[in-house]
């Protein structure tokens, strides 16, 4: 009887400390299943895959449809800025010409990569993109370098400090201005 007992000692608390932990358990258990947010479909979410066309567009900033516009603020802010004399005042009419002429061309190249976005290039067609955008762009810099230079050249030493450390009010994103569309996603 005595053995009979010490197992009730045992027994009857190891039942009440189960019963708790199990109730506890369960507790958890509902109050961490309400909290999530419905639920996600990881294999879905990964056949998804980037946005492309209009919905890659509105994700991303500035747009193509901004590049003249911004290079147009640019360029007014910047003259504005340097207070330009007259010996001046034609050399950086011909940059800005040069420039506007670049930004329109590569906003132009921008729409055209946009209409096409939902196209998955192969790889070598991809490589061959690259290409010709990276092509692009080294004319476009042997192309503005001779009119930028004979400009900044004329600029005294105030001037190309101010030039060189501009700020960028129409680019908050931080990226240059300077740089063209970024080139086509890598697949």
């Amino acid at each position: 009887m005595n053995r009979d007992f010490s197992m009730r000692k045992i027994v009857l608390p190891m039942a009440a400390v189960l019963t708790l932990c199990g109730a506890a358990t369960a507790l958890i258990a509902t109050t961490a299943h309400a909290e999530q947010p419905a639920a996600r479909k990881p294999v879905m979410i990964a056949q998804a895959g980037p946005p492309r066309g209009q919905e890659m567009d509105r994700e991303r900033q500035p747009s193509c449809s901004d590049i003249t516009a911004d290079k147009t603020e640019e360029m007014r802010w910047l003259e504005s800025r340097l207070s330009l004399t007259g010996a001046q005042a034609p050399l950086f009419s011909r940059w800005r010409q040069v420039a506007m002429d670049i930004a329109r061309r590569n906003q132009g190249e921008c729409i055209a990569h946009q209409r096409n976005a939902s196209r998955q290039p192969s790889l070598l067609d991809g490589i061959a993109q690259e290409e010709a955008m990276l092509r692009g762009r080294l004319a476009d810099l042997q192309t503005e370098r001779p009119v930028l230079e004979a400009f900044y050249r004329s600029l005294s030493p105030s001037q190309r400090d101010m030039l060189e450390r501009q700020e960028e009010p129409a680019n908050p994103s931080g990226g240059s201005q300077w740089d063209p569309p970024p080139p086509p996603p890598r697949r």
